[in-house]
């Protein structure tokens, strides 16, 4: 990356790529590089392994919410649909007892003449 404003500016350096959104405290300038020393380096990767391994985990946790939310969804649809066939069941309940009075009055007419 470069630096775009300020007394810095054109000078290259490596940083933390979702900075400001998110700082893992990660800043060199590209002219340092190389008087880094080993300890510095292996403190550096030290903390990038730390970095994967936490994004491991949250891609873990990612997954299991997704699956979470799979089977909320397939239960909604479930309960949508158990739903559905109760207001079906209450209409042919109304329709068979419609249809049974207006069998009585048929049968109480037939007798009565």
């Amino acid at each position: 990356m470069m630096v775009n404003s300020g007394s810095n500016l054109g000078k290259k350096f490596y940083g933390c790529s979702l900075w400001p959104t998110a700082n893992y405290n990660f800043f060199r300038w590209v002219e340092d590089v190389g008087k880094t020393n080993v300890s510095e380096w292996e403190e550096l990767e030290g903390k990038l392994l730390e970095k994967e391994t936490f994004i491991a985990q949250l891609e873990v946790e990612k997954k299991i919410l997704e699956e979470k939310i799979k089977k909320l969804k397939m239960k909604r649809d479930i309960q949508e649909a158990l739903q559905d066939m109760r207001n079906e069941l209450c209409q042919l309940h109304g329709a068979m007892c419609k249809y049974a009075r207006g069998e009585k009055y048929t049968l109480i007419a037939f007798v009565m003449s």
